[in-house]
């Protein structure tokens, strides 16, 4: 929701609104406010409450990707990874042997 159709919403929505969709935008100042106040009232101090709140917004976009990573993977039969790793290519050492055969 806050990742994708606010924004899509807000600014698709533009041009056939004259602007007044770009106030959706407005929900993420909200939603940082409402996530600062529930995390004073848990004892947070009120940086640590305002940090908290504008980065768990924030996250909200990368959240979105993953999940829109996943579903094509997912569509397109691809194995879900949590990390890619891949080997470096073997080098030749001193007297022709190899790194992985040592």
């Amino acid at each position: 929701l806050w990742g994708l159709l606010v924004p899509a919403a807000a600014i698709g929505l533009a041009m056939p609104t004259h602007g007044l969709s770009l106030f959706l935008l407005l929900g993420y100042p909200v939603l940082i406010w409402r996530i600062d106040r529930a995390r004073r009232q848990r004892g947070d101090t009120p940086a640590d409450a305002r940090l908290y709140a504008f980065l768990c917004v924030l996250s909200k976009f990368p959240q979105f990707l993953g999940q829109l990573k996943y579903w094509l993977n997912r569509w397109q039969g691809k194995r879900a990874t949590l990390i890619e790793y891949k080997l470096p290519a073997a080098t030749p050492i001193e007297g022709g042997i190899h790194a992985n055969n040592a």
